[in-house]
This record gives structure tokens, C-alpha cells and sequence, in this order.
């Protein structure tokens, strides 16, 4: 399960962003020709053929757990402006076709529980 991805650095020679994704299962450094960390992740755990969704679902609760409870829009936002990104820059990811209706749909339900 997903606990966290940090951004380590610009490798100036590959033209790489590195990133160290830290998950229950695993600890790896992912890497990007853009800096997504969002497609780093992706990347990876469909390499690994680990559950998407779900720790995408945890990657976002982590950055935006402060509005959760009051305000779900600027956390849809942000998963939508990730996704036109993503799907323009990473269209291998296929991120818009497979993940994000999932991924958004799970939001709303935390936030609709979080608000009971």
C-alpha cells in the first residue's frame, strides 16, 4: 500500500525527474521525462501490476486530507487538471481512460463519508 513518493532530483543527463516511491511492498526510485510524480507513480505500479486506484486514492487523501472533510472541489480540481496533463504529456499511461473516473468516484465517497 501506498506511504509516500519524494521527489530526489534532476538527472541533467538523462533528462530524467527521480523520484523514491515508498509503498508497504516496496521502496524503488521511479523516474519521469516530465515532472509528474503522479506518472511516476502510475508508471510503477503498473509495472508492478499492483492495485492503481486504490493508491492513487491514498496519494491524494495524503496531499489533500486538510479539505476532505469541508471541501471536495479543490481537490477534484486538481485530480482533473492532473489528468489533462497526464493524458497529454504520458498518453502510454492511459491514465483519463483507465483510472481517473475510478479514481474520482472514490474521492466523492470519502468525502461523502467523511462529512456523516
Amino acid at each position: 500500500m501506498f506511504k509516500s513518493i519524494i521527489y530526489l532530483r534532476y538527472d541533467k543527463i538523462t533528462r530524467q525527474y527521480i523520484y523514491k516511491l515508498v509503498d508497504d511492498d516496496f521502496e524503488c526510485e521511479a523516474t519521469r521525462n516530465i515532472a509528474s510524480s503522479l506518472g511516476a507513480m502510475v508508471a510503477e505500479y503498473q509495472k508492478r501490476n499492483l492495485p492503481v486506484v486504490k493508491n492513487l486514492v491514498l496519494l491524494y487523501l495524503s496531499l489533500y486530507k486538510k479539505y476532505l472533510p469541508q471541501k471536495l472541489q479543490p481537490i477534484i480540481k486538481y485530480i482533473e487538471q492532473e489528468k489533462n496533463w497526464l493524458d497529454k504529456d504520458c498518453p502510454e499511461l492511459e491514465y483519463g481512460k483507465k483510472y481517473y473516473h475510478c479514481v474520482l468516484n472514490q474521492i466523492k465517497k470519502l468525502h461523502y463519508i467523511h462529512r456523516q
